[in-house]
């Protein structure tokens, strides 16, 4: 089953910095590949074009819209005052909001009335 395919795909940069040129590719299920080059020859741009996260110039990418891709950039936006443990703490900060939110759930489902937990 296909679930990337890339067609023609050009990036350019600044007007004359062309990154990407005329590339193709498909990733099927199950695929293990790896992407190998120097610096600035345009791995995170490839990646980036094929997470949506960045337009192509040229060429299209196609991939279900509920295909959930991870991705760990290597430019990570870090607060420069912050310790390693607070950077955390404010990237996990959803998770924590959406745990405090379950749990007040939890708590007000335990203050019902016999009747009205039956509803549930």
């Amino acid at each position: 089953m296909i679930l990337v395919t890339m067609q023609h795909v050009q990036k350019i940069f600044n007007g004359d910095n062309v990154v990407l040129s005329d590339v193709s590719l498909t990733l099927q299920k199950g695929d293990c590949i790896g992407l190998v080059g120097s610096n600035g020859a345009g791995k995170s741009t490839l990646l980036r074009i094929l997470f949506g996260d960045l337009p192509a110039d040229s060429g299209y990418v196609s991939r279900p819209v509920d295909l959930s891709i991870g991705y760990l950039s290597q430019c990570a936006s870090i607060t420069p005052t912050h310790t390693v443990w607070e950077d955390l703490l404010e990237i996990f900060r959803p998770v924590f909001e959406m745990e405090s939110r379950i749990r007040a759930m939890e708590k007000q489902m335990g203050t019902l009335h016999e009747h009205d937990r039956a509803a549930f």
